[in-house]
C-alpha cells in the first residue's frame, strides 16, 4: 500500500499487505517494500500462481482463506500499530473491557473485542479456553485437573 493517510495502516494488514509506504515516498523505503516483496515471493510457491491481469490476481487473494493465510496481526495501541506474529501469540484475554495480547516478546493492550482477535486468529492453532481467554496451543506447557471439574492451563511463558 501506498498513501498519504496512516489511517489505513491497520486495514492493509489486515488485507494480508507486505507494507505500507507514506507519502512522501522516499527511493529507500520503495527498494526496501520492493525487496520484502522479492523475499516473500522467493520463499514461497506462489510465482507461479501470479499473472499480469489484476481480475486473476484479485480472484485468487479472495479464494484464500484469510486467517489461515496471514502470519502477522497488525495492533493498534497508543496511537501506534505493532505488527506481531501470529505465532509468537501464547494468549490473548480480555479484563474491564481491556484486551491483552501476550506474545514470545512482550505484551499489548488494546480497546478491540475479544471477538475480534478470535475471528482473526486461526482456529488449528488458537482455542478458547474461557470466555475471556484465548491460548495458542503451540505454547502450552502442560494441562492438569483442578477442582471442581476444571483445568489448569500452564504456558510454555509461564
Amino acid at each position: 500500500f501506498a498513501t498519504a493517510h496512516d489511517t489505513f495502516a491497520v486495514k492493509a494488514f489486515e488485507l494480508d499487505a507486505i507494507d505500507y509506504i507514506l507519502k512522501p515516498f522516499e527511493l529507500e523505503r520503495i527498494e526496501q517494500a520492493v525487496n520484502k516483496f522479492k523475499h516473500q515471493i522467493s520463499n514461497s510457491n506462489e510465482i507461479d500462481h501470479i499473472t499480469s491481469e489484476p481480475s486473476t490476481l484479485s480472484m485468487q487473494q479472495d479464494d484464500r482463506q484469510e486467517n489461515e493465510d496471514q502470519t502477522v496481526l497488525p495492533i493498534e495501541m497508543n496511537e501506534r500499530i505493532y505488527v506481531i506474529r501470529k505465532d509468537d501469540i501464547t494468549a490473548v484475554s480480555v479484563n474491564n473491557g481491556i484486551t491483552t495480547i501476550n506474545t514470545t516478546h512482550r505484551t499489548y493492550q488494546t480497546n478491540e473485542p475479544l471477538n475480534y482477535y478470535e475471528k482473526k486468529l486461526s482456529n488449528n492453532t488458537f482455542i478458547k479456553i474461557h470466555r475471556a481467554t484465548i491460548i495458542n496451543k503451540t505454547h502450552i506447557d502442560s494441562v492438569e485437573h483442578w477442582f471442581n471439574y476444571t483445568y489448569q492451563v500452564t504456558m510454555t511463558s509461564g
